[in-house]
């Protein structure tokens, strides 16, 4: 399976703005329903240094502090003159900046401009400022304070730095670094609703942010928020037409734009994403990034060649980026032209190698059923590189960047197995497929398990798996239609058994199914109920090598040693070294005894 969701899902539901709550992380690593993520925006505001991926440009302030109020007396600007700085970062391999908008003022006193572009991998900011006036005369004191303010928060930016595989919560954190308003009352409503937000009150803070657009119709950090409370409560309408009135009122700022195409690729309304992407790269010709989003609306409108076109482009402005080659492989291997898509795919590998671009390359391959030594070729390597990876985990000195591990080997060992099944060679497609299974209980590997089980004749194995699959599409974000992978697997199913698909009066006994693969039963560990969080890291074989207590009752917190022997029936397809980290939680009864239920590992964001 490749670690991306379809290419055209990397600008919509991972954004939020697609009516869905994905992407939410609370106190526990388990989903909620309730909407912590929408105080998100708010609460990055008043954390700025969250734990994230980005730099800042290393260039000098240009203003100095600014009266809070007006003063008896002319401001001392200094003398006139034309100051012109730039500097040059290099970004780290494999990443790409969500470079924000330009800027230019322009009042009688001063002029100031800020530009910022990607070039062989670096990243160039130009400021300049042109002092007019050595003195702001009184009666500019409210011009020259929301000027100053534009160019202080120009200067204390922080851009942030995404990869190909990682686009959740990017848009949110760059939403919640876009400035505050100069209006007072705005301002002051703006923080009534992150206090309302916080105590889950979303109507309520859908009510106090109208008035704070009200208020400051130029208010886009809140007019972007109260878009995505409408998405949230399911008014998508009144969603788009904010986000629209958020790029009307500020089309310079590129955040408008991605959130609106976020919100139209994620109720699959591409037509019209097309056409914002269009009007974005016709008057933004620079914007790598817009043309690959164009490229993804494109694609989800099977429109192949136009979106090779697309993407060909953002790789004139990013050849850098090995992403943006297996995005064009893909564009051109559903175009029908083999040799670009083989090319396009080694460029990718080669210019970023990290497993990620082998797994991704390889599954492509493999599931249009073309170049099956090479796609096999780059599985492997993907798989052996992220389970030596994995072998080096150790719950002792556990870190946040661990947990990728364990998902990426469900993605890599499912891609293998996939090349596997297209070469006809089922009992290693089922070994590494089932185990990726057993892992992740993704809908698109069960599908994948269900058509080997169909294929080695095993009817009864493929009905049922296929039911599992389907249960686990049905889990997807509210608002989401049917992929085309889930009408097939429907389809599927039905050809097996007539009906089968759309009785629902097992959903319960599914569930239930589901949940019992990832439970364990054991021994009564304490004489009274009570429950805590652990980390077991397991080897091959299903061993335990080390389990962590997190949290929980303290009656548990020894119960580390009684995890050990535990078989917690996950299967390694080989015996090469790796390892899976898991999260879950043991929960002891007075009179049924103790179990361990494992955390679905996409629900797992936090060591703590």
């Amino acid at each position: 399976m490749p670690q991306w969701k379809d290419l055209v899902q990397q600008v919509s539901y991972n954004s939020g703005f697609a009516g869905d709550v994905s992407e939410v992380t609370a106190s526990s690593p388990e989903k909620t329903d309730e909407p912590f993520h929408f105080a998100y925006i708010y609460t990055r505001k008043k954390y700025p240094n969250w734990s994230e991926r980005q730099i800042s440009s290393p260039l000098p302030p240009l203003l100095g502090l600014t009266p809070d109020s007006k003063p008896s007396h002319p401001i001392f600007l200094g003398e006139m003159a034309d100051i012109q700085y730039e500097s040059r970062v290099a970004v780290p391999k494999g990443y790409s900046p969500e470079l924000p908008g330009k800027v230019d003022l322009k009042e009688d006193f001063a002029e100031y401009r800020a530009s910022y572009e990607v070039k062989d991998g670096v990243l160039i900011t130009q400021r300049r400022f042109v002092a007019k006036l050595s003195e702001i005369p009184l009666n500019e004191y409210d011009a020259f304070k929301k000027f100053a303010k534009a160019v202080g928060d120009d200067h204390n930016l922080y851009i942030a730095l995404s990869s190909g595989d990682s686009t959740a919560n990017s848009l949110h954190s760059a939403i919640g670094r876009l400035p505050d308003s100069d209006n007072p009352e705005a301002a002051r409503a703006y923080d009534d609703a992150g206090v309302a937000a916080q105590n889950n009150n979303v109507p309520g803070a859908i009510d106090i942010l109208k008035h704070a657009v009200e208020a400051d119709p130029h208010f886009t950090r809140a007019r972007m928020w109260l878009a995505e409370l409408y998405a949230f409560t399911g008014q998508r309408d009144a969603a788009l037409e904010e986000l629209r009135a958020a790029r009307k009122a500020d089309p310079g700022q590129p955040l408008t734009y991605k959130a609106l195409v976020a919100s139209l690729m994620g109720m699959q309304r591409y037509e019209e994403a097309v056409s914002v992407l269009q009007e974005v790269v016709k008057t933004n010709p620079e914007d790598a990034e817009a043309f690959s989003n164009l490229s993804g609306a494109l694609l989800a409108l099977k429109r192949y060649s136009e979106a090779a076109d697309a993407v060909e482009s953002a790789i004139k402005l990013r050849p850098d980026q090995g992403s943006l080659y297996a995005q064009l492989g893909y564009a051109y291997l559903h175009a029908g032209n083999d040799d670009k898509s083989l090319t396009a795919f080694k460029k990718a590998v080669e210019i970023d190698p990290r497993p990620l671009w082998f797994n991704n390359a390889g599954y492509e391959l493999a599931d249009a059923n073309k170049q099956l030594p090479l796609a096999l070729e780059y599985a492997e390597k993907a798989v052996r590189e992220e389970e030596e990876a994995s072998a080096k985990v150790k719950l002792s000195d556990l870190k946040k960047e661990d947990l990728a591990y364990t998902s990426a080997l469900a993605a890599y060992w499912d891609t293998l197995g996939w090349v596997y099944f297209r070469m006809g060679n089922l009992d290693q497609a089922e070994k590494y497929i089932n185990s990726a299974w057993l892992l992740s209980q993704s809908p698109t590997v069960g599908d994948h398990l269900a058509q080997v089980y169909e294929k080695q004749h095993r009817k009864e194995s493929a009905i049922n798996t296929y039911r599992l699959a389907l249960y686990q599409f049905s889990l997807r974000p509210r608002g989401i239609s049917k992929s085309e992978e889930e009408k097939e697997s429907r389809s599927r199913l039905e050809h097996l058994s007539p009906g089968g698909a759309s009785d629902s009066r097992n959903m319960i006994a599914t569930s239930d199914e589901l949940n019992r693969m990832r439970t364990i039963k054991l021994p009564r560990l304490i004489p009274k109920s009570g429950s805590a969080e652990f980390f077991v890291l397991l080897a091959p074989g299903s061993k335990v090598e080390d389990a962590k207590f997190i949290s929980g009752s303290e009656e548990l917190k020894s119960s580390a040693k009684a995890l050990r022997p535990v078989d917690f029936k996950l299967r390694f397809p080989d015996e090469r070294p790796a390892r899976l980290l898991r999260r879950g939680i043991l929960s002891c009864f007075e009179y049924s005894g103790c179990s361990f239920v494992l955390y679905n590992i996409a629900d797992v964001h936090s060591i703590d």
